[in-house]
Parts: structure tokens; C-alpha cells; sequence
């Protein structure tokens, strides 16, 4: 890491700076910016000095993050956002899955949303962790293909700080931190701000590996076959009906062998899974911007096409990593705090 990029830390640690001592409030502190979680101390005669400083630009979270001893923490999946981590002190062990990763000042990691996490943190550990949504990173993947993306975006976690795209992903972040400081420089201008996060976002799309990397080539970028854009188009008018790969195919006027050959090399994904993955996003939508009308979880699912509630939310836990009445249940729960807090 850079010392520029050091040295702009201490002032986003002072950045709506939050400071505890207290485990279940660092709990809930960390949880309100993140997703729930376990936390506990590891050891005896360990201190807790939790402090967080915080800057947001344009839905990216700059987060400067330390515990203060030496801590395991057990989040929830992601589910809608990517995190990578900067170690600027210390190191930090990080199960995803199956894969135990040491991350420390040359090694960061991200976090793609629907991996199971355990990390423990030494005690001088200090981080500067960036908040991605899933939404506009897949966003500027999509303008990259020219196309849209079949399955969802995922990164190597592993992420090596002396390679270099990862140093211009730390100089990129060091402009927007250093910007966020300067009241007069680009953080300054609503026009500036958009394109400075647009270019981190697409710094982060073309510096870092990813399940999408080979595909950033110039082949493709040729436009879609025809066929594609017309499943794509019938798929999408035709998402809460009982709809097959046959009916697909006779939409897009091919055959279904052609029908499956087609979205595998140009989408990365098949019909149905296409299909799936679209349902499954409307639902969580619908989930979240509910009026006082509560609609049941079971019938959302079913004026989406999702017949098996049981395979519903199984596939709806493996999206997000988290259950439909979960969903529900922090959706109505944040909006409770707006509006006890004008």
C-alpha cells in the first residue's frame, strides 16, 4: 500500500468516526454497515477499541475498520454487495468456503456476495474496506461485454497488492479518498464524483480476476445474435408464466439445441438458469419495496413462476444468502428506522 494512500486513512478514520469498547454495540455498529454478524474476542486479556470512520461516494463505502484485539468474526453472505479488504496493518486469516486466505499489507481479498465467511483478525489489525454494490459493478461489466452477464459476477478472492492492476486499483482509491478530504477538489462536483466511481468501478472490472475475465477481450464485443436479444426480450415479458426452453426457442426462432448453445458461449449461463435468476431478483424486489398491503411469501413467489416453495427458497439462499422472510424482515426493520428518525 501506498504511504499517500496510508496516510489519507488516519483522516477517514476521523471520518463520521464511530469508537467503542462494547462488544454487542460493535456488533450492531458493524451489522447496521454491513450485514449481521458474530463477533467474539479470541484470547484472554485482550481490549476491545473498535473504530470505524466512514465515507460513502456515489454508493461506494470507503471504510476505515479496526477491532483493536484479536477477534473471529462470522458474518452473514454478502448477498447484494461485494467487500474488499486492505489490510493496512496487521494480518487477518479469511475462510471463504472451503479456501483460508492470509491477508495482510501484500495481500488483499474481495468478497463476492455469495460466499460463506470466517475471518479472524490479529490484534494490530487495521483495514480499509470498500463497499461495492453488486448492482453497479454488474452494471459496468455488462457495458464492458456490450452484453448482459448470465451468471452472477464472481471475483478471485485472492488479491495480490504488488501486482499492477492492483496498484492502480490503490492509486485510483487514494484519488478518491484524497478527493473525498478536499472540499474544493473532485468530490466536490456531483458530474466529477460519477465518473471518478465510474472509473473505479471499471478499474475493478479490468485490474482484478474475475469469472468474466477472458470475455473482456475485443471478440466480445460483437454485438448479440438476434436470437439471443429476441429469448432475452420474450424471457423477460414472459417471466410469470410457466415457460420452457421449447417456448424459448420457438420465441427466438431457433432450435433448442441452438437455443442452449447460444446462451452458454454468449451469456455464460442457460435458459432456465437465465430465467431462474430473473425471477429470483424480481421476488427480492418485490420483497423490499412492499407497502402496508403485506402480501405473503408464498404468493410473491408463486406470481413468479416459483411452483415448489421448498426449491424456491433454496435457490433464493443460494442467491442471496439469506431466506425470503429474512429479506422481509430487515427490509421492515430499516424502513421502521426511517421513520422513527425523520
Amino acid at each position: 500500500m501506498s504511504m499517500q494512500l496510508r496516510s489519507s486513512l488516519t483522516a477517514l478514520a476521523n471520518m463520521d468516526s464511530y469508537r467503542t469498547a462494547d462488544l454487542e454495540a460493535a456488533r450492531y455498529h458493524i451489522g447496521q454497515l454491513f450485514v449481521p454478524h458474530q463477533l467474539d474476542v479470541a484470547g484472554s486479556n485482550q481490549v476491545l477499541d473498535v473504530c470505524i470512520g466512514r465515507a460513502r461516494v456515489e454508493g461506494v463505502s470507503l471504510v476505515y475498520h479496526r477491532h483493536g484485539a484479536r477477534v473471529r468474526v462470522r458474518p452473514k453472505r454478502l448477498g447484494d454487495f461485494f467487500l474488499l479488504q486492505i489490510p493496512i496493518r496487521g494480518e487477518a486469516y479469511i475462510k471463504l468456503d472451503n479456501q483460508v486466505l492470509c491477508c495482510n499489507p501484500k495481500q488483499a481479498v474481495m468478497i463476492s456476495p455469495n460466499l460463506d465467511v470466517d475471518m479472524r483478525f490479529s490484534a494490530g489489525c487495521e483495514q480499509l474496506i470498500v463497499r461495492i454494490e453488486q448492482c453497479d459493478l454488474e452494471r459496468h461489466l455488462q457495458a464492458q461485454l456490450g452484453r448482459c452477464a448470465g451468471e452472477p459476477l464472481e471475483f478471485t478472492p485472492a488479491v495480490s497488492l504488488g501486482t499492477p492492476g492492483a496498484q492502480q486499483i490503490t492509486a485510483l482509491l487514494q484519488l478518491v479518498v484524497a478527493s473525498v478530504f478536499d472540499g474544493e477538489g473532485l468530490c466536490s462536483s456531483p458530474i466529477a464524483r460519477k465518473h471518478l466511481i465510474s472509473l473505479l468501478l471499471s478499474g475493478l472490472i479490468n485490474c482484478l480476476d474475475h469469472n468474466y475475465r477472458n470475455q473482456l477481450g475485443g471478440a466480445s464485443l460483437r454485438p448479440k445474435p438476434a436470437y439471443i436479444s429476441k429469448a432475452e426480450d420474450y424471457i423477460q415479458r414472459s417471466v410469470r408464466e410457466a415457460i420452457g426452453p421449447e417456448d424459448i426457442a420457438i420465441a427466438a426462432s431457433v432450435s433448442t439445441r441452438a437455443l442452449y448453445a447460444g446462451f452458454e458461449s454468449v451469456l455464460n449461463t442457460t435458459p432456465m438458469r437465465y430465467l431462474k435468476r430473473l425471477r429470483l431478483d424480481l421476488v427480492r424486489d418485490a420483497l423490499t419495496k412492499q407497502g402496508p398491503q403485506r402480501v405473503s411469501v408464498t404468493r410473491i413467489a408463486m406470481e413468479h413462476g416459483f411452483q415448489h416453495l421448498g426449491h424456491f427458497c433454496a435457490a433464493y439462499r443460494e442467491r442471496f444468502g439469506e431466506s425470503p422472510h429474512e429479506t422481509r424482515a430487515a427490509s421492515e426493520g430499516h424502513s421502521r428506522r426511517l421513520s422513527s428518525n425523520p
